[in-house]
């Protein structure tokens, strides 16, 4: 059932399949495993995006907001979304909306080989072509546990980014898993507490008050470069 629910803002996660996108809302939320469920096989997920009612507790505020987990605009290469199914889930994401968005997540994998390509084509399809810029994007690096500090990875890839057009209005390099138990503790477990706050905080202060609105009927179908029949 599609949550629309007024005066509530919107935060779109979106990012490549297996990037971690449940795992950064159930952070979000405060709540590791109940809010979106998680799956190791990025071939076994819904096919449809997926509203989460959830109140994210910062430091000095709770906010209220519906996560969108959008479905992985990269799954028609594995064969789990045909580029049809994909246009009607952004178009049926759009129509869910309601007071339309207030701020875009997007999700990489620091663990994996930088691909620019991909980077480049999400960025473009949600914030240039979607959004037309006018929604604030923030960048979540998910897989940083083995980095000291976390943020390394941006700080090695900052300038790689930049040169190729993808800019945020803040990032946060995190973990998003506890790790495995050793000794009665998890792993990384401080990491994580680490991860949670600062994940919390970025999108607390980067989403807007006020959501963009678009009256263009045809924005989907024109940022995938279809028309409809």
């Amino acid at each position: 059932m599609p949550i629309t629910i007024p005066n509530i803002r919107n935060i779109l996660v979106f990012g490549e399949a297996g990037v971690g996108k449940s795992s950064v809302i159930n952070m979000l939320a405060g709540s590791p495993y109940d809010t979106a469920k998680i799956s190791d096989d990025a071939t076994n997920r819904p096919l449809d995006n997926v509203g989460y009612r959830i109140t994210i507790k910062s430091t000095s505020s709770s906010l209220p907001v519906v996560a969108w987990e959008v479905t992985g605009v990269n799954e028609e290469e594995h064969g789990t979304v045909s580029p049809g199914r994909k246009m009607n889930n952004l178009r049926r994401l759009r129509n869910n909306l309601g007071d339309g968005p207030s701020l875009l997540v997007y999700i990489v994998q620091g663990s994996w080989e930088l691909d620019t390509r991909a980077l480049k084509t999400n960025y473009d399809l949600f914030v240039k072509h979607i959004c037309k810029g006018n929604v604030p994007v923030i960048l979540v690096v998910t897989g940083c546990e083995n980095e000291s500090p976390m943020n390394n990875w941006w700080i090695r890839n900052e300038r790689i980014l930049n040169a190729h057009g993808l800019r945020y209005q803040g990032h946060v390099c995190i973990t998003s898993t506890r790790g495995k138990i050793k000794d009665g503790e998890h792993v990384f477990e401080e990491e994580y507490k680490e991860s949670e706050k600062g994940v919390r905080r970025l999108v607390a202060d980067n989403v807007r008050e006020k959501p963009w609105v678009t009256d263009e009927r045809r924005v989907v179908e024109e940022s995938l470069g279809q028309k409809e029949h």
